[in-house]
């Protein structure tokens, strides 16, 4: 009688625990040395070059806390095709670690009481990030022409200047400078407070705080939770999402982004650990929230644009860019090795 062999169930990776222990090590880092190490560094926002996909929200973190200078980054599919259509020795560099890519997903339900018929039941529903592939950063790739990071040598701030004025214009949102040295957002008056720019180390850092402020100040706007007070989960996770908001904002619109720059980044630093530490959904919650937060301020700046005459014709926000590869003069090869990681 021939026997069946049973091969024990392969445990599925917790992608979302993954991510969360990912930047939960990127801060610990970055408090061993003295917060003087970002946890998340970022010269240009990540994207895929072959689909032209511009990484967001929880995606956007987890490309950056891979900790690439690249911001380049490639399926394994994309890589098999990129060699197969150059004809050129383009693989994944044997041991590469791949780095998750997750995709929100629509979960309804029928929320109705015990023997309550089913068409008196109210339709509800959520969103739900689910892992959707691996991706590898353009620096874990053989045969890619290396990145060479944008340099300015004189940083231009326009954009900058024109979303404030935006933000003022048509949201009401009033900003404020003075002697003293301190930035913050106030739900009274909808105002955000900022030092005068010459109390800043730079221009850079005046922008990369005033993104942060500017974060906060869509929160009534977008329905997020501003009751929480200073040492409380409302209070860091807000927080979080603030900063995040920074990030995506500067990525945008070019801006150096170096969160301990933030007066309080010491403190928020340690909050946010103690939150990540109970709750693996946190970034995905936050990020979700920072995506929308830049989506808006970015929507109000097209608009003010075009209202003022400063552009033909609004842009759609879109995740998609320009497909841009550069490979360098590699041997041609008849089949293109390729390595399974």
């Amino acid at each position: 009688m021939a026997t069946t062999k049973k091969f024990p169930e392969r445990e599925e990776k917790d992608y979302q625990q993954i991510l969360t222990d990912s930047v939960i090590a990127r801060m610990e880092e970055s408090k061993a040395l003295n917060w003087s190490k970002p946890w998340i560094s970022c010269s240009e926002a990540p994207f895929n070059p072959v689909t032209g996909t511009r990484y967001r929200g929880a995606n956007f973190v987890s490309c950056l806390t891979a900790g690439f200078a690249d911001p380049r980054f490639f399926t394994f599919n994309n890589v098999r095709e990129l060699a197969v259509k150059t004809g050129q020795d383009i693989h994944v560099k044997k041991g590469a670690k791949g780095i998750p890519i997750f995709k929100a997903l629509q979960v309804s339900y029928l929320d109705k009481k015990e023997g309550e018929p089913d068409e008196e039941g109210k339709l509800r529903s959520f969103v739900k990030m689910k892992y959707a592939g691996t991706v590898f950063n353009g620096a874990q790739i053989e045969g890619l022409e290396p990145w060479i990071q944008k340099v300015n040598k004189v940083q231009d701030f326009q954009e900058a200047e024109l979303l404030s004025l935006a933000l003022q214009e048509r949201t009401n949102l009033i900003v404020e400078h003075s002697e003293m040295g301190r930035a913050y957002y106030t739900q009274l008056g909808h105002k955000v407070h900022m030092p005068n720019k010459d109390l800043f180390k730079s221009s850079a850092a005046y922008y990369d705080t005033l993104a942060h402020e500017f974060g906060h100040s869509t929160g009534p706007a977008l329905g997020r939770d501003m009751t929480g007070t200073k040492g409380s989960a409302a209070y860091a996770k807000e927080e979080l999402v603030a900063e995040l908001t920074s990030m995506f904002v500067c990525a945008e619109l070019g801006i150096p982004h170096d969160p301990a720059a933030h007066e309080n980044h010491a403190a928020y630093l340690e909050s946010w650990l103690q939150c990540l530490k109970g709750d693996k959904n946190l970034i995905f919650k936050a990020a979700g929230q920072a995506s929308k937060s830049t989506e808006f301020q970015m929507k109000h700046l097209q608009g003010y644009k075009l209202s003022h005459g400063l552009v033909d014709q609004v842009e759609g926000q879109s995740n998609k860019l320009e497909s841009k590869i550069i490979l360098p003069p590699a041997k041609q090869i008849a089949r293109p090795a390729l390595v399974a990681v």
